[in-house]
């Protein structure tokens, strides 16, 4: 389960998210690239980024289909969300989400629950 940056704390909680996403070691160098250009755009009213992905491959000097990797590789380390809106003219919006506390000691390796030994006991 995720969740989306909080409103009324926005721009710690983006701060935030970046941070963690820079400090992940499992997140391509080029993909913590997309989410610093994702960052600059987030909107506190929405909570998203809608930047067109043209524009966003141009920016960084990715092919729009490697843009799109990217953008999968944040979406499946939840740590973004994509509502596709279709039609001509009509850009995604990307949105910043945190993974919750238990998804984060999974994907670090921690198993689902960690019991303490017993003392005295084998």
């Amino acid at each position: 389960m995720t969740r989306r940056l909080d409103p009324e704390n926005f721009v710690a909680e983006k701060l935030a998210w970046h941070q963690r996403i820079a400090s992940d070691p499992k997140i391509s160098l080029q993909a913590k690239a997309v989410a610093g250009l994702i960052l600059h755009d987030l909107n506190p009213c929405e909570g998203g980024a809608w930047r067109g992905q043209e524009s966003m491959a141009t920016s960084l000097g990715v092919s729009p289909r490697q843009l799109r990797r990217l953008l999968e590789e944040l979406k499946t380390a939840n740590y973004l969300e994509i509502e596709v809106r279709k039609g001509r003219g009509r850009t995604n919006i990307c949105r910043a989400t945190c993974p919750t506390k238990r998804q984060r000691r999974r994907k670090a390796g921690h198993p689902r629950s960690i019991k303490p030994a017993k003392s005295g006991h084998w």
